[in-house]
């Protein structure tokens, strides 16, 4: 005789809205391609083609690296390649990441781009960079702006944390650029953020424009 469960899905995890992706994914499943007109895949960022062979076997030698010696940098700064390494993100992608950021946004010269290598976390992709951003600023009941169309899961991460997301429509006459005042009318002492992310910026907008 089987025993009913406490087990229950929370109210905010059901109020999200189902991801696009399996379905869009079996739109390209049913696709004929006539052969001159090949489908082009442009809803996601996730690579097509395999890594670069240097790249696979770059790993495999700090897999198989299980205990890289005291005071050998050149596998994860003499760390275990099987244990916790820094909690925020790699030390030397972190400096490089940095130095990336002073040469585009500041030049060759690099001036007046105040970032430091402290101020730099690394996370496992934007889902969790957007969670960990959206949960330092705001809490159950606060309202946080996205530009619509929204990347499905900023959305999807605002309901389950009890967030409320506030659409701002772009339209095609204004190029799909979000309005400055239709912003500012949307704000309330609830708002904590507002969300701007290459998925709703259909048209490709440079950043200077944006």
């Amino acid at each position: 005789m089987s025993q009913s469960t406490a087990y229950k899905v929370i109210d905010a995890v059901k109020a999200t809205n189902l991801p696009p992706i399996p379905m869009v994914a079996k739109w390209a499943s049913e696709y004929k391609d006539p052969g001159s007109k090949p489908l082009i895949n442009l809803s996601q960022g996730a690579p097509g083609e395999q890594p670069h062979p240097s790249l696979i076997e770059r790993l495999t030698k700090v897999v198989q690296s299980p205990g890289a010696q005291k005071g050998d940098t050149t596998i994860s700064g003499g760390s275990d390649s099987a244990a916790y390494g820094n909690v925020r993100g790699d030390v030397a992608m972190r400096i490089a990441l940095v130095e990336e950021m002073k040469y585009v946004y500041g030049g060759q010269d690099k001036l007046d781009v105040d970032v430091q290598v402290e101020d730099v976390a690394l996370t496992a992709g934007c889902n969790a960079a957007f969670m960990a951003a959206v949960m330092v600023v705001a809490e159950r009941g606060d309202e946080v702006i996205l530009p619509v169309p929204w990347y499905f899961n900023n959305e999807m991460t605002l309901r389950i944390l009890g967030i409320e997301p506030v659409g701002l429509p772009v339209s095609v006459e204004a190029g799909f650029l979000p309005s400055v005042e239709q912003a500012e009318s949307l704000i309330t002492p609830r708002t904590k953020a507002i969300g701007l992310v290459s998925p709703n910026n259909p048209v490709l907008r440079t950043p200077h424009r944006l």
